[in-house]
């Protein structure tokens, strides 16, 4: 009887353990009830450079890189679209103007020989230097919109090293109060075996802008 008492008790022993065993088994190795979802922290379009790299040099294959690469994307195309449009609103644009009037000699003597360049804002600024300047009234310009200025190449001796206008310029917007005037002008260099001419070619501008005016003066290669 009491053999059948040890038997019975090993044998319940036996079971407790094999069960025991089992349930510390799952408790070790057992799946998820749900999937394992890492979190990518989403990258700023002010991300520096630095921090940029080491992000793509790693590889998610997880769902969420999809629209981390979609925002990737739209950064750029921000960035792409910011600087296209800082690069369209800095290009200069080109200023109006047109010719008045035109000669290679001066209706009367002018006391300045060296070759000049004035800007006449008003009427009678204008008025005063054309009268000397040409044979015939000129046009009457609008000055409440622009201003004109003179290019004088100053009396020219013909053998003589001089500098030409080659009315060639350009009027373009430099800043919200300000135009840049670019001139440019020819070289000739002096004739030894040579008859003189004297000529003082000029010509007048009208420019449709109030702003200052910046000059620069080029010679053309």
């Amino acid at each position: 009887m009491i053999n059948f008492f040890c038997q019975t008790l090993r044998s319940l022993t036996a079971s407790l353990l094999f069960v025991s065993t089992i349930i510390f088994l799952q408790g070790c190795g057992g799946e998820r009830s749900t999937p394992y979802n890492p979190q990518i922290p989403s990258t700023p379009c002010s991300s520096s450079s630095s921090s940029s790299s080491s992000s793509s040099s790693l590889e998610i294959t997880d769902a969420s890189s999809s629209s981390s690469s979609s925002s990737s994307s739209s950064c750029s195309s921000s960035s792409s679209s910011s600087s296209s449009s800082s690069s369209s609103s800095s290009s200069a644009s080109s200023v109006a103007w047109e010719l008045i009037w035109s000669a290679n000699k001066t209706a009367t003597v002018v006391d300045k020989k060296e070759k000049n360049i004035q800007v006449l804002r008003t009427d009678t600024d204008f008025y005063a230097v054309a009268n000397a300047y040409a044979d015939h009234n000129l046009a009457a310009q609008d000055f409440a919109q622009g201003q004109v200025i003179l290019i004088d190449d100053g009396e020219i001796d013909s053998c003589a090293a001089h500098l030409e206008f080659n009315s060639n310029w350009s009027a373009t917007e430099l800043t919200d109060n300000s135009v840049k005037v670019t001139v440019n002008y020819i070289e000739k260099p002096k004739l030894d075996k040579c008859s003189s001419t004297f000529t003082r070619p000029f010509y007048f501008y009208y420019l449709k802008t109030k702003k200052l005016l910046v000059f620069e003066e080029k010679i053309a290669q």
